[in-house]
């Protein structure tokens, strides 16, 4: 191989790892304020940073595979040195997804247990409270209005 053609290959290697480096940095930046949206119950920033999330992502993918191809083409297939330093970036961002998504999931429970108690579909019979303010529990349906 041509000592220009090496040097290209390894220019490309460089750029390619600095914008993995980038996107790695900013995906981080993104599950943090995917977290603060979490925290917050901000649906809207919530969509916001799951959509710059899936976006980044898609971006991470396209360079791996991009880091991927340019290292078969090096002759000694040589990994770039900030490859180990960026893969723990990823496993952070990884770890902080995974408690994001218990946090997801841990709303979602409870909106299903809250649904689930004014569907009449608790443990037991449900317990309302009738027109004097006493609790009571219903066991079977009855109709609220007639046509």
């Amino acid at each position: 191989m041509a000592a220009v053609e090496q040097t290209e290959l390894t220019q490309a290697q460089a750029a390619v790892m600095a914008d993995l480096q980038a996107a790695t940095i900013e995906l981080r930046a993104v599950l943090g304020a995917e977290r603060e949206a979490l925290d917050r119950l901000d649906s809207i920033a919530l969509d916001a940073a799951t959509s710059s999330k899936a976006r980044l992502l898609q971006r991470l993918e396209a360079l791996d595979a991009e880091r991927r191809q340019l290292e078969e083409l090096m002759p000694a297939r040589t990994a770039s040195a900030l490859w180990p330093h960026l893969c723990r970036q990823l496993d952070d961002c990884r770890r902080i997804n995974e408690t994001n998504g218990s946090i997801v999931a841990q709303q979602l429970a409870s909106v299903r247990r809250a649904l689930g108690v004014l569907g009449g579909a608790g443990e037991g019979p449900p317990v309302l409270y009738g027109p004097q303010g006493h609790a009571q529990a219903r066991s079977v349906s009855r109709p609220l209005s007639q046509a």
